[in-house]
């Protein structure tokens, strides 16, 4: 453990029941924490050099040891420093963990130093695809053509978006606009995508910066401290991560930050809040705007059946040769996404009820054919499927009390919202086991002490459509990454003017670049 920025030891201690059979443990505790512990490179090269000194006795004390477990809180700087003293050659391998606040433990495993390299680039993207990755995403290669200014040049840009197949063509089309990639910076999620290991090496092919989302944190502490107050910074993300932080801690990058591009709902309350905290403290409200595409006309109307679709796509894939027809299925949230998903259970033959607090979303239900609850506890009781589509946490200590044997638990929302998932740990007392009926772990089952019934939680309550798949295929995701790409060029040229959280703006892009009527004339010939 190495102690920097902050004592660790206490998130540490929650994974150490599933690590193996520990040797040793060594505990790194910089005299005074915070983001000065290191004051100088003089400070960092005597802690790296301490690091290593650790590894070569670790090597010589335990010959045979198998990996060293290594979690980390502290600058980026110094974990550079730290990685260039690994030896492959000598040292045990690594395996390093990242911080979540949202996971559960919150430090999990993301990456091994010195075993066996991941299978080469095209292996798990076709040299087909390299070659061409606009084949099947045509619309997003007409605009970054026929833009012919570049507007994102000069830029510096903060990307959090899924590190999907899509991503690729959308940063090609990025590029052809002007993109630095030494100026751009890319996060992933935790999520495990089908191809993340493709796309990061991809983006570091193109010279990208990538990262973990829990190292971002670090990035933007040193881009407070630039000096080149001139720099413009565009932020394009899906969750609201990136905005909100600067808001809350650092001043001196917000002054330089000419707009945001935020694609999901989850995102879009999360600055909402951020901003409300921030004018409370302030007295004021930065004037940068914010489009936002989660709610954009467009995107309502054609995003939802596909998500639907690959939601049940999984499902299906995770529980194999399980009949749906007859089976119980409760909604818990009935916005875009869960009408349609409610709607295509029922084509599954499923039997469908519904749970939304906003009773305006709720109208249609009954009239649809669908049995509409009057509160989450009452929606979730013996159902054999409980989907959260809400964005926020829909399944709390109570709901999971009246769930039945062997109920499954599905998310479509962001990160871990919708589930309190350390409720079904201290509920379960910590027994719990991995998921995997058919030899691949697709989720934990709880052993709840109340009742002895088991729950099971697919995805570990991330969402389900990415789990292991593309969310949507090609064709489909062209449209609303060509919608994204759009509204980050518009902010780029500050066609914005309104600050703060604008919809409008991004109808109006869509209809001045005729983005439906474009999408329709290269899918549907």
């Amino acid at each position: 453990m190495l102690s920097v920025t902050q004592d660790i030891s206490p998130q540490v201690k929650e994974v150490e029941t599933v690590l193996p059979d520990c040797l040793a443990s060594v505990h790194l505790l910089s005299k005074g924490l915070g983001h000065s512990a290191i004051p100088s490179a003089s400070h960092a090269v005597k802690a790296a050099k301490e690091f290593r000194e650790i590894l070569d006795k670790t090597s010589n004390i335990f010959p045979k040891a198998t990996s060293v477990h290594l979690f980390y809180s502290g600058p980026l700087a110094l974990a550079t420093l730290l990685g260039l003293q690994i030896n492959p050659n000598v040292h045990p391998p690594i395996v390093s963990y990242e911080y979540g606040r949202a996971q559960v433990p919150h430090y999990q495993e993301v990456v091994r130093i010195g075993v066996e390299s991941k299978p080469p680039l095209s292996e798990s993207l076709s040299p087909e695809f390299i070659k061409d990755p606009f084949r099947n995403t045509p619309l997003m290669s007409y605009f970054s053509h026929m833009i012919k200014e570049k507007p994102l040049s000069g830029k510096r840009i903060l990307i959090l978006l899924h590190f999907l197949r899509d991503l690729i063509p959308f940063v090609q089309a990025m590029l052809k606009l002007g993109l630095d990639p030494s100026k751009s910076y890319f996060y992933y999620k935790k999520y495990p995508y089908p191809q993340r290991d493709a796309i990061n090496h991809w983006l570091l092919g193109q010279g990208c910066n990538v990262r973990p989302v829990a190292e971002m944190d670090a990035d933007l502490e040193i881009l407070e401290r630039q000096k080149d107050v001139s720099e413009k910074v565009l932020i394009i993300e899906d969750g609201g991560h990136i905005y909100p932080c600067i808001l809350e801690k650092y001043p001196e990058l917000l002054k330089r930050v000419h707009g945001c591009v935020e694609q999901t709902t989850r995102g879009r309350r999360n600055i909402e809040e951020a901003l409300r905290k921030y004018k409370t403290k302030h007295r004021t409200m930065p004037k940068i705007p914010i489009l936002n595409v989660a709610d954009a006309k467009l995107k309502e109307d054609f995003e939802p059946p596909h998500v639907a679709d690959a939601v049940v796509r999984n499902i299906r894939n995770f529980l194999g040769d399980v009949d749906f027809r007859g089976k119980s299925v409760a909604v818990l949230g009935y916005g875009t996404i869960g009408e349609k998903l409610a709607e295509k259970l029922k084509q599954e033959g499923m039997r469908v009820t519904v749970f939304d607090p906003d009773s305006h979303k709720t109208l249609k239900v009954s009239q649809v054919g669908l049995e509409l609850s009057n509160s989450s506890i009452d929606a979730v009781r013996d159902k054999f499927l409980v989907i959260g589509t809400s964005g926020d946490c829909s399944i709390g200590r109570n709901e999971i009390l009246e769930l039945s044997h062997y109920t499954h638990l599905a998310s479509t929302s962001s990160e871990q919202y919708e589930f309190a998932i350390s409720e079904l740990e201290s509920l379960s007392g910590g027994r719990s086991t991995e998921f995997a009926p058919e030899g691949k772990v697709v989720g934990t089952v709880y052993r709840l002490r109340a009742g002895e019934k088991e729950v099971v939680l697919l995805a570990n309550g991330y969402p389900i459509n990415f789990w292991g798949l593309n969310s949507m295929p090609d064709q489909a995701s062209d449209l609303i990454m060509t919608l994204l790409l759009l509204s980050l060029v518009d902010v780029a040229i500050g066609g914005s003017k309104k600050s703060g959280i604008d919809t409008n703006r991004v109808n109006e892009i869509a209809e001045e670049y005729e983005v439906a009527k474009l999408y329709l004339g290269h899918h549907q010939r």
